[in-house]
């Protein structure tokens, strides 16, 4: 009688470290422009203004080629609640069709609550973000990764090997 063994069940992070204390938060904007472009088809994204700029209650601008803007508040938080949610929506002066908070960290059902009543404001959490990396293009969610975790989470997170020419590239550029 043969016994058939399973293969081990080993898993990949459901979330990218957003909200890690390594991750500062100038490092965390970086990240999410450019995912905003990937998922906005490659449409320009810029900050909005600097470090001590009034910024009306934005972080990102999003040109779509309709020309529309699409904005984006970065909050990398430990923890975002339904009051602060209420007061994101009532203290954003900045005018646009539609506004999207991005969180490093899992948004409550009252937070998303808050959102949904709301017609034009959206949320993505870090579950979210890390879906939406999931399902990019392999070579634009590897290149995301590679620049913002470094070459190991391309592998740890996406389960996907890397091709040998980035990693001949990566260790000579460390050099």
């Amino acid at each position: 009688m043969s016994v058939k063994t399973r293969p081990p069940v080993i898993t990949k992070p459901e979330r990218l470290p957003l909200g890690d204390s390594n991750f500062e938060w100038e490092r965390f904007e970086a990240f999410c422009r450019e995912f905003v472009s990937l998922v906005n088809d490659g449409a320009p994204c810029h900050h909005y203004g600097k470090k001590g700029n009034k910024q009306r209650g934005i972080d990102l601008v999003c040109i779509l080629p309709s020309g529309q803007k699409r904005v984006y508040q970065c909050r990398q938080w430990k923890e975002y609640s339904k009051t602060q949610a209420e007061k994101t929506i009532k203290d954003t002066t900045y005018v646009a069709k539609d506004y999207t908070v991005l969180l490093s960290c899992e948004a409550s059902a009252d937070v998303r609550d808050v959102f949904s009543a709301q017609p034009a404001w959206d949320v993505s959490d870090v579950r979210d973000i890390s879906f939406e990396v999931r399902q990019l293009p392999a070579i634009k969610a590897r290149k995301l990764l590679k620049q913002h975790f470094g070459i190991h989470w391309v592998t740890e997170f996406l389960g996907r090997s890397v091709p040998r020419l980035s990693l001949v590239q990566t260790n000579s550029l460390s050099h």
